[in-house]
């Protein structure tokens, strides 16, 4: 199975690289090294990540967004609005 995560924000941290401000579902486990790929099918391994501080969705409800730090696997940037992962682990 497979799950959608919306990218809202993306930003270049120097010594870093892109940083990815993303949703995500409660019930899925990201951890260090999965892989992930956007809707052209590029990949990008999971190779940081950290909890943003809240923020005030559209709806008016608050969410803590999910900063992920990516090694990309065919060397090029995310270039759309979502990425997808395997959802092979859930939480239960």
């Amino acid at each position: 199975m497979e799950e959608r995560l919306n990218i809202y924000d993306r930003f270049n941290v120097t010594g870093r690289g892109m940083l990815y401000m993303v949703d995500f579902p409660e019930k899925i486990i990201i951890r260090l090294g999965d892989e992930m790929c956007d809707n052209k099918g590029h990949r990008f391994k999971v190779k940081g990540m950290d909890m943003g501080r809240k923020v005030p969705d559209i709806d008016g409800v608050d969410f803590i967004p999910l900063i992920l730090w990516f090694e990309n696997i065919d060397g090029v940037e995310i270039e759309e609005d979502t990425i997808s992962i395997q959802t092979d682990y859930l939480k239960s």
